[in-house]
């Protein structure tokens, strides 16, 4: 859902709120809680990756609602900051 929006396949002027649910519940609670369960297992580089994933998404989350209730209006054109995030995180 990200990258489709990312891509613009659903027009430039849709409500990002309707990224809130799959960023910050599917991508990032989810992987958060896997981060914690990976702890509880002992294996720490599972609890590193879904830890920062997780709180990465749910954070993008947050930041889609904020774009949404207009109190931040969102970057026209490219956004290279989100994009050197997603560089880092995918290693």
């Amino acid at each position: 859902m990200v990258a489709a929006h990312m891509a613009h396949w659903f027009g430039n002027e849709v409500n990002p709120l309707y990224l809130f649910p799959f960023a910050a519940l599917f991508g990032g609670l989810a992987q958060f809680l896997a981060g914690m369960w990976a702890y509880r297992a002992r294996d720490g580089v599972a609890t590193a990756i879904h830890g920062m994933w997780g709180s990465f998404w749910m954070a993008y989350g947050i930041l889609n609602v904020i774009f949404a209730v207009g109190r931040l209006s969102p970057p026209k054109g490219a956004w290279p900051e989100i994009e050197f995030w997603f560089i880092v995180l995918g290693r």
